[in-house]
C-alpha cells in the first residue's frame, strides 16, 4: 500500500505524453532520454545529466566546449570526474585544451 502511494505521488507525464514514474528529477520519460541519446560524437559516452547540461549550453562539438574553461563544466550539473576526464580526451583528439 504504501509503494502504490510513493508511484502515486511521482507518476508523471512528459511533453510527449509518455507516463513514468519519476524518482528522480529528471523532466523527462526514460523514452524520450533514449530518443535524444546521442550515438556519436562529443556527448555519446556522458551520463543524461551531463549531456543535458551541456546541450543546454549548445555544446555540442570540441570547438564549443573549448570556449569554456575546465572549472565551468565541471561545475555543471551532472559532470563529475569520470565525465571530464572524457571531455578532456575528446579536446585532445580534436587538438584542442580547455579555454584558460
Amino acid at each position: 500500500m504504501i509503494q502504490a502511494i510513493y508511484t502515486a505521488c511521482n507518476l508523471r507525464i512528459c511533453a510527449a505524453g509518455h507516463q513514468y514514474d519519476n524518482g528522480g528529477n529528471s523532466p523527462d520519460s526514460p523514452e524520450c532520454e533514449r530518443g535524444r541519446k546521442a550515438h556519436s560524437g562529443l556527448t555519446s559516452t556522458l551520463a543524461a545529466p551531463a549531456r543535458r547540461a551541456l546541450q543546454g549550453l549548445g555544446i555540442d562539438s570540441p570547438d564549443a566546449l573549448a570556449q569554456y574553461t575546465r572549472g565551468e563544466i565541471a561545475g555543471l550539473h551532472g559532470v563529475g570526474p569520470a565525465g571530464l576526464h572524457r571531455l578532456e580526451a575528446a579536446l585532445t583528439d580534436a587538438g584542442l585544451t580547455f579555454k584558460q
